[in-house]
């Protein structure tokens, strides 16, 4: 399917090098542990990393996407590396910290305490949309 004239599904950040990105990444991840607000965290994304502040805005969405796909467990999760980089690496970065996600989303402790970690599962030999399927008539 054809995305839309003028839409693109490439949501990478111009002008990061990859310890930028890093860096960019662990600082969104760190203010969402300390309850930062975001509109703090913006104002220091677009001072630290020189970016506009629809750049800002788009990292500071990126890296929650990551945390977001990262706390469901599913490696089908994992964001693209070339069209979503900021995603991918908050994903890396959660799935290799678990901790972080309950700390910066305590309202998913309950959902996550029955794992010891959230490690990646195994993927049923169904294809995406079957699982979700499945998933939705129980």
């Amino acid at each position: 399917m054809a995305l839309p004239e003028g839409w693109t599904d490439d949501m990478s950040i111009p002008g990061l090098t990859d310890r930028a990105l890093a860096e960019l990444v662990e600082l969104i991840l760190r203010d969402g542990f300390n309850q930062v607000p975001a509109s703090n965290t913006i104002d220091h994304l677009v001072t630290t990393f020189s970016l506009s502040t629809d750049n800002a805005l788009l990292a500071y969405d990126r890296v929650h996407g990551g945390l977001v796909r990262a706390a469901t467990g599913w490696p089908d999760n994992c964001p693209s590396q070339t069209k979503d980089p900021v995603a991918w690496a908050s994903f890396c970065r959660c799935i290799r910290e678990p901790s972080l996600i309950t700390a910066i989303r305590p309202e998913w402790a309950g959902h996550l305490a029955s794992k010891e970690t959230p490690k990646p599962k195994k993927s049923p030999k169904q294809s995406w949309w079957q699982r979700i399927w499945r998933g939705w008539l129980g």
